[in-house]
């Protein structure tokens, strides 16, 4: 299996006023590829700062992040930084971030536009996508006409639209039902299982952890355990 993500001796601190904070204090963590894995924790344990770091959003106060077997995030310029996130690194968020004048179809094929793929391979992953998400006869509804369970399902298709080998979902089902929660953690497992897309989620949510194969917990910014179902 391939190594995603390795973390090493990573410390992240922020300076509020005179004061120093230490989100992170020293965590070391490998990610495989086909990872279905759970950060968990306390609010201020770490989790959204790591989060972070792994997806070139921030870099390390010292220590390493190291992604996809040749890419140091410190080392990396904002142009690099953002290349690197736009073609190798989806993104989930808990309040879907879509852009509410496209609709369904033009939400997904966007992070492709953005790449310059030619119109007719963008059709053809869209409308996979759109597919696989279960969402073909939505495909021309704008956000606004759309339950929160469809929404998540285009912020899933989008994040995926992109073949990335790495998708970071911060509290993905935090603003769904629980039938709505099950049904985009089944979508995920599909993708994660039939594609070999390595997964990684920031949650509180108990169906979520229920659901991963792996569960990180982090206390005080550093790994307290790591278990693998």
């Amino acid at each position: 299996m391939e190594n995603v993500v390795s973390i090493t001796n990573v410390k992240k601190e922020y300076t509020l006023g005179k004061t120093k904070v230490h989100a992170l204090n020293g965590v070391n963590l490998e990610v495989m590829q086909k990872d279905f894995m759970c950060i968990i924790g306390p609010s201020g344990s770490g989790k959204t700062t790591l989060l972070n770091l792994i997806g070139c959003l921030d870099a390390p106060t010292s220590g390493e992040v190291n992604l996809f077997g040749k890419y140091n995030v410190s080392t990396l310029n904002d142009k690099q930084a953002t290349l690197l996130r736009r073609d190798h690194i989806g993104f989930i968020f808990q309040t879907f971030n879509l852009i509410p004048v496209l609709n369904v179809y033009e939400n997904i094929e966007f992070p492709l536009i953005i790449q310059g793929v030619d119109k007719a391979d963008r059709k053809k992953r869209v409308m996979e996508l759109i597919a696989d998400v279960g969402l073909q006869e939505f495909i021309k509804h704008k956000p606004d006409e759309l339950s929160g369970g469809q929404r998540q399902r285009i912020a899933v298709a989008r994040a995926l639209v992109t073949n990335p080998k790495l998708v970071l979902a911060d509290e993905p089902t935090a603003n769904l039902d629980k039938e709505n929660g099950r049904i985009i953690m089944e979508i995920m497992k599909k993708l994660n299982e039939e594609h070999g897309v390595t997964f990684i989620f920031s949650t509180h949510d108990q169906r979520v952890m229920e659901e991963g194969r792996r569960t990180v917990v982090l206390s005080d910014g550093m790994v307290e355990s790591d278990k693998r179902i």
